[in-house]
């Protein structure tokens, strides 16, 4: 960032909340920059200083808040992970997280966007699953070939069938915990059976 007047915080959030509001009503296409400027009640130039093109603003306004993502570290994967799940899934129906589904669609058109989105809003997300699945093999809670990326598959499953399919029905209390139990079932580290005499 070059230095001069700091950008207003103010500015940029007006930015990413119309951006929202526009995807909420209406598909990626039809939102241009000048739509956006002009509901957030700023200056094309204002949008064009933080953001280079419309695919990296509208993949910063689905990010939102990357809070429920960032992972606990109890020393237990199976509570790590549930907990992080919990806390996706708490979130998992806001109209923002529901928008991002159906641009994450559209972006099969669009390798712009669909790059953007990548980068900015599922790998952090797919990231933090990493890390706390690394951290279980690390410490012999999974075995140490387990596939850690199909593991990040199969828990995020859940949740986006849910949001998907059951238009904002309320998850079931244990669906996180259960997720994962089976998720990991086939990850777990074995002991080897004794050796007979």
């Amino acid at each position: 960032m070059s230095a001069g007047r700091p950008r207003s915080q103010a500015t940029t959030k007006a930015v990413l909340d119309a951006t929202l509001d526009l995807l909420c009503g209406e598909p990626y296409g039809r939102v241009s920059i000048e739509r956006i400027a002009a509901t957030a009640n700023v200056a094309k130039t204002a949008i064009y200083r933080r953001w280079c093109s419309k695919a990296l603003l509208v993949a910063e306004a689905l990010r939102g808040d990357d809070d429920p993502f960032v992972e606990r570290d109890t020393g237990d994967v199976t509570a790590d992970l549930v907990a992080l799940l919990e806390r996706g899934w708490a979130e998992a129906h806001l109209p923002h997280r529901r928008v991002a589904l159906r641009v994450m669609v559209e972006s099969h058109h669009d390798h712009e966007l669909a790059g953007a989105i990548r980068n900015q809003v599922i790998e952090p997300r797919r990231e933090a699953l990493r890390r706390v699945l690394r951290r279980g093999v690390a410490r012999g809670q999974l075995a140490p070939d387990c596939d850690i990326e199909l593991l990040a598959d199969l828990l995020a499953g859940p949740l986006l069938r849910a949001v998907l399919l059951e238009h904002g029905q309320p998850l079931p209390t244990d669906l996180a915990r259960r997720t994962v139990e089976l998720a990991l079932e086939g990850a777990k580290a074995r002991r080897a059976a004794p050796v007979s005499q």
